[in-house]
Order: C-alpha cells, then sequence, then structure tokens
C-alpha cells in the first residue's frame, strides 16, 4: 500500500502570502488565488520510513494521481505551469473567478453551497 497522510488542506490567505514570498517553486499564486484557500484542496504526501513528510521522486505519484482523478479530483501533477504532484483539487466546472466573486458576497459558505451544488449536477 502507499504510505500517505494529509500535509496541508485549508490554508489561509496569511499562510498562502506567506509560501508565495517565499519563492515561486512552492506557489504561484498569492493569497485568495488558490484553491486551498476555499477549502477545495489538498497536499497528500508520502511518509518515509522515519515517518517524515517527503516529497521525493522514488514515490508513486503517478498512482496517487490516478487515485485521486477515479473520485473526480484534478491533480496537480497534470499542471502545466507547475508540476504538483501532491496536490488535489475539487471544483466542478467552477473557476477560480467564479469562486472568488461568490466568495466576496457570500462568504465560504457560498462557495461551498456552490460546489455542492455543480457537484451533484
Amino acid at each position: 500500500g502507499l504510505d500517505l497522510r494529509v500535509f496541508e488542506g485549508f490554508r489561509s490567505r496569511v499562510r498562502q502570502n506567506k509560501l508565495y514570498n517565499n519563492g515561486k517553486n512552492v506557489t504561484k499564486v498569492k493569497g485568495g488565488g488558490s484553491y486551498h484557500n476555499y477549502g477545495l484542496a489538498v497536499d497528500i504526501v508520502f511518509y518515509n520510513k522515519n515517518g517524515e513528510p517527503s516529497w521525493s521522486e522514488n514515490h508513486d505519484w503517478g498512482q496517487l494521481g490516478a487515485i485521486g482523478k477515479q473520485v473526480g479530483l484534478k491533480w496537480g501533477g497534470d499542471f502545466k505551469s507547475i508540476s504538483d504532484r501532491s496536490h488535489l483539487e475539487y471544483h466542478p466546472g467552477i473557476n477560480m473567478r467564479e469562486i472568488q466573486n461568490v466568495y466576496r458576497l457570500k462568504g465560504l459558505k457560498g462557495v461551498w453551497d456552490l460546489v455542492s451544488e455543480k457537484g451533484e449536477e
């Protein structure tokens, strides 16, 4: 089996900006521009034999991506701009601009209501 654990799910805008300011190799978007900021993304990582998170090339990231896609998630390993193999996200038929607009008007609950509605279509 795969020894996987959630490394990060919901991410505040403050944390997103901190990661952004640390360098573009972590994230290319500022706070409010990541699906993590709306609770719609998760980073899942492998753990090594010492019980520490590992992003090593030796892990079967393709299998993680395949499992995620089987259940309707988008996998960061398929991204064109940056390969983010630990990243999975869910936003059925909704783009970031739409999510940001709903968030401004109705907050996080409004975003989740929209995602639930679209996911049931």
